[in-house]
């Protein structure tokens, strides 16, 4: 009879235990949830307030700071392009590396080039005879008739000085507006024509050498 008793006391402590233990993890969770809840203490919500105004004048502040950053970055960097000859604004990173090999060639050249197709005529000079041939397009002679003035015979060869020197003013003029430059290629006879054709097609902004080349000698 004593065991009997024994087991249903110990039955009721263990289930005491189990509710006991229900109890603890539900106050634990009331516990846990009501931290989340915002404050309702007006005191508390007046400091929250000025804390977080604090907070969001610090961000602007340094939103600002950083805009001004980014404009004086930006003009310093208008100013190395501009003087590197870079004409246009680079505003993608894959545009960097095309702009950068145009403006070396174009230092190396002296100017940009006019056209995508640029050799505007093929010069020979055989013991000071001036052969001038213009291969430029029919709409780049057009665009730089219109320039000067002066008509531009496509394909046309030329051997008279004066009819050339006409040609010349007008791509001169039409590189000085545009600020560019046309190639041309030069064969020659002698070292003389060498020299003459260099200096009479490559002054100024005129000319610039897309292929210089002697005369191919005659088997004998």
């Amino acid at each position: 009879m004593a065991r009997k008793r024994n087991d249903i006391v110990l039955s009721m402590t263990l289930a005491e235990t189990f509710l006991l233990l229900l109890f603890l993890i539900w106050l634990g969770d009331v516990a846990k949830n009501a931290g989340q809840q915002p404050p309702t203490d007006p005191s508390v919500l007046k400091i929250e307030n000025a804390r977080l105004k604090a907070e969001n004048e610090r961000l602007a502040s340094e939103s600002n700071q950083l805009k001004a950053d980014v404009v004086r970055l930006q003009l310093i960097v208008d100013v190395f392009r501009k003087a590197i000859g870079i004409p246009e604004a680079i505003t993608s990173p894959d545009q960097v590396a095309p702009a950068v090999k145009a403006a070396a060639e174009a230092a190396r050249r002296g100017a940009p080039k006019c056209a995508s197709e640029n050799i505007f005529a093929r010069v020979m000079l055989r013991g000071g005879i001036t052969t001038f041939t213009v291969v430029a397009s029919r709409a780049v002679a057009q665009s730089v008739g219109e320039q000067s003035g002066v008509a531009v015979p496509v394909g046309s060869t030329l051997t008279a000085d004066d009819e050339i020197d006409n040609v010349l003013r007008a791509v001169s003029a039409y590189a000085d507006a545009h600020a560019c430059r046309f190639d041309y290629t030069l064969t020659y006879r002698t070292k003389v024509d060498y020299y003459d054709g260099r200096e009479r097609f490559e002054r100024g902004r005129l000319f610039y050498a897309a292929g210089i080349s002697p005369e191919a000698q005659r088997p004998q």
